[in-house]
C-alpha cells in the first residue's frame, strides 16, 4: 500500500515538473490573450510598438514566451519576459525579419 501511494506521489511530482519547466508551458498557453492585451491596453503603447492603434484580434502562445498576435493591420510575434517589477518586450512582424520594436 505504501509503494502504491509512493508512486502516485511521484508521477504527480513528475508531472508537475514538466508542465513548469516545459518550453511549452500551459499555464502561459491559457493565459495568452489576457497577458498580452494586458501588457497592450494603453492605446499609445500599440501605436508605439505595432506602428497603429488596431485593436488586437487574436493571440496564440507559441512556446518559449512568444506570441503569435493578429491585429487589423497586420501579424507579429511578440516576445514578453517579465520578471518581478519589469517587461522585456520584442516585437518582429510576422514573416519579415526585421526587429519592429524593443522596450526593456
Amino acid at each position: 500500500m505504501k509503494k502504491k501511494i509512493l508512486i502516485v506521489i511521484f508521477f504527480i511530482v513528475i508531472f508537475s515538473a514538466v508542465l513548469l519547466f516545459y518550453p511549452y508551458n500551459l499555464y502561459h498557453y491559457f493565459t495568452a490573450e489576457e497577458k498580452v492585451k494586458s501588457v497592450f491596453i494603453d492605446s499609445n503603447m500599440r501605436e508605439r510598438s505595432f506602428g497603429d492603434d488596431s485593436e488586437i484580434l487574436n493571440v496564440k502562445y507559441l512556446g518559449n514566451y512568444i506570441y503569435y498576435v493578429e491585429t487589423d493591420e497586420n501579424t507579429f510575434l511578440v516576445e514578453i519576459k517579465s520578471s518581478n517589477s519589469s517587461h522585456s518586450i520584442e516585437i518582429f512582424e510576422h514573416n519579415q525579419h526585421i526587429t519592429q520594436f524593443k522596450d526593456y
